[in-house]
């Protein structure tokens, strides 16, 4: 399996939200958590989408909102 990364903010409530959603899923091992707030780039790029899962492998993503089902059938893609 790819990298899948996270991004999202401290203290974002929606953020815990995806969080409980990958466990939920059994991926939460799988996935690294980025804070877009250090980089302007990614604050400009995924700040009005956070929780925003990206896999590494071909850069495509997941924004908020998902659920169980929509991450699994987004992984399977």
């Amino acid at each position: 399996m790819s990298e899948l990364l996270l991004y999202g903010t401290e203290g974002c409530h929606l953020c815990d939200y995806a969080e409980k959603v990958i466990q939920n899923v059994g991926l939460a091992e799988h996935v690294r958590h980025l804070d877009i707030a250090e980089d302007p780039a990614l604050v400009a790029q995924f700040g009005t989408l956070i929780p925003v899962i990206l896999d590494s492998s071909n850069n495509e993503f997941l924004s908020w909102p998902f659920d169980e089902q929509q991450l699994i059938k987004w992984l399977d893609n």
